[in-house]
């Protein structure tokens, strides 16, 4: 297993926020980021390619 840093749970944090239905405005400023283009990189992990919120929570089988 890597080392985990504040930067996997900043990650966390972002990605939990987003699938919870806060905005990407609310999210950028709890994180603190410059701009929203910024807070939009974590989407990925949050959103499935079809458009709908992922289940961040599943369990990988």
């Amino acid at each position: 297993m890597s080392d985990l840093t504040i930067h996997h749970g900043r990650h966390s944090a972002v990605s939990h926020w987003l699938a919870a239905g806060r905005t990407l405005a609310e999210v950028r400023d709890a994180a603190g980021h410059a701009n929203v283009a910024i807070t939009s990189v974590y989407l990925h992990v949050a959103v499935e390619d079809d458009g709908t919120v992922g289940d961040i929570f599943a369990v990988a089988g």
